[in-house]
């Protein structure tokens, strides 16, 4: 039996509930929780925001376990290991983009708390090949916001920067702290963009070289053509041509995470030659194959170079799929 909090309907408070558990499937793995993250993606589906919840909900897709249990079919594992399961649980491995390591564009894509119960209980079960074994140097709070927040930032960023590329960030929340990290430790001039003045002190020790008040209009005008690639961490509807402008001639491209607002935009051309382009990244598009099995290891490396202060990581929207050999030379390449 497994000891959870549920919402009992739509914006409800979660209360105590309980699930019956039957053996484990063959690949199924079952884990004690120790440590979830709270997203705000779990608020939505709390709230029924996205018509896709099912009542008793039990919320909660950053987590962080200790293997207790294994299926008869399980090799990924072992009884005692600590692993990390983000938003996705579970695709059918055998189509065209689970073969080539795209498992979140699956049709058969399962979400860690949407149908079935999250990680706001004392056991999860969760298919072997979606929990990623997490390395010692990393603590378990740190590393269950990385499992959500961390690869929603991290996907985009490590699909389009290099060494050398100056990169902004627009908003300094959770998601906005582990971006200016993961852009400084690729060896990007980070400029971090907020609407509140008093973040730039933060946002400096989070690895920002410069900040931009991004209300401010005559900072703003001072910020055009001063970058090659624009990452928007914001819900709130932005005025797209505003931020095109700030890229370079020739720049990368201007991407935005899964939010509440729509991307709007560009309302006009871009001037001959730009080559401006712009993306959009739901949860768990975007992201390279298999990447948030790798990124906690990643992640150690670049904490220890950009530790967050007072060790605080963040919360976000995304979805991880099983490691693969691609993702993980990738991510040995890059040695950030």
């Amino acid at each position: 039996m497994i000891h959870a909090h549920a919402a009992r309907e739509a914006r409800a408070p979660l209360t105590p509930h309980t699930i019956e558990t039957g053996p484990l499937r063959p690949f199924e793995v079952e884990l004690a929780v120790t440590h979830c993250g709270i997203c705000h993606s779990d608020i939505h589906l709390i709230d029924d925001d996205w018509h896709i919840s099912r009542y008793p909900l039990v919320p909660g897709h950053e987590v962080v376990g200790t293997v207790q249990a294994c299926g008869p079919a399980v090799t990924d594992v072992r009884v005692g290991q600590r692993v990390g399961v983000g938003w996705q649980s579970g695709s059918c491995l055998a189509c065209e983009w689970c073969l080539r390591g795209d498992e979140m564009c699956c049709a058969q894509e399962e979400a860690t708390c949407v149908g079935r119960p999250g990680g706001f209980a004392d056991r999860l079960r969760v298919d072997s090949r979606f929990a990623h074994p997490l390395p010692d140097a990393l603590a378990s709070e740190h590393a269950a916001p990385l499992l959500c927040a961390g690869i929603t930032v991290y996907a985009p960023l490590a699909a389009g920067v290099q060494p050398g590329m100056r990169v902004g960030v627009v908003g300094i929340g959770g998601l906005g702290h582990l971006a200016l990290q993961f852009a400084r430790a690729m060896g990007a001039e980070v400029t971090a963009f907020s609407t509140t003045p008093g973040k730039a002190a933060e946002a400096e020790r989070f690895g920002a070289h410069h900040f931009v008040v991004s209300s401010d209009a005559r900072q703003m005008e001072q910020a055009k053509g001063t970058l090659d690639y624009v990452l928007s961490t914001v819900t709130a509807p932005l005025d797209w041509p505003v931020w095109l402008d700030v890229l370079r001639q020739r720049d990368r491209r201007a991407r935005r995470h899964a939010g509440d607002a729509g991307f709007r935009g560009p309302y006009r051309r871009a001037p001959a030659g730009r080559g401006r382009a712009a993306a959009g990244c739901e949860r768990g598009a975007g992201e390279g194959p298999g990447e948030p099995g790798a990124l906690p290891d990643r992640a150690g490396r670049l904490t220890a170079r950009y530790p967050a202060p007072n060790g605080r990581a963040g919360a976000g929207s995304s979805g991880p799929g099983p490691q693969t050999e691609r993702a993980c030379r990738r991510m040995k390449a890059m040695r950030c």
